[in-house]
């Protein structure tokens, strides 16, 4: 009997171990990720930037919301650049702003730079979004990019995180 319990004492302490070093080790990998570029940001990332058309992506000669929305999900507020490439040979920027520089509140809070874009040109474009995340001691920061996707036809348009002319 009393192996037994040196087993299940064990084993619980074999399992406390396991599910505190899992439950802590997001949050510091996260610290310490190297700065590379990404086409897609993960609900775990201190700070996300998501890419969007709300109302889908303009058709040929059509203009269409665009916004890029900034959450940090970090205690504290962060300093940051952002600037939006859109291909000059295919969108025109017709009103709102393709970059912003200043601080994004703490605790989730959103930061959202609106535009509109008229399509001028027919297929499949690339749209990158770089952006800075100003160094502090100890905090996620570096050089990023988010990507998404845009096909421009006449009959209709569509955009994605992944390219849509890929998906057929």
């Amino acid at each position: 009997m009393g192996n037994m319990k040196k087993i299940v004492v064990i084993g619980s302490l074999v399992l406390i171990l396991v599910v505190f070093l899992s439950g802590c080790g997001g949050a510091d990998n996260a610290a310490t990720a190297p700065t590379t570029t990404s086409t897609e940001q993960t609900s775990g990332t201190p700070i996300k930037v998501d890419l969007a058309f709300p109302d889908g992506a303009a058709k040929l000669n059509n203009s269409s919301a665009f916004t890029c929305t900034i959450t940090n999900n970090e205690p504290g507020e962060r300093k940051m650049s952002v600037t939006v490439n859109a291909p000059e040979t295919a969108f025109t920027l017709e009103s709102g702003s393709l970059s912003w520089n200043g601080t994004v509140p703490a605790n989730s809070q959103t930061v959202v730079i609106q535009a509109v874009l008229k399509s001028f040109h027919t297929g499949h474009w690339q749209i990158d979004t770089n952006y800075h995340i100003d160094a502090e001691s100890g905090a996620y920061s570096g050089d990023f990019t988010t990507t998404i996707y845009v096909s421009i036809g006449m009959p209709s348009s569509e955009w994605g995180t992944t390219p849509p002319w890929e998906n057929k």
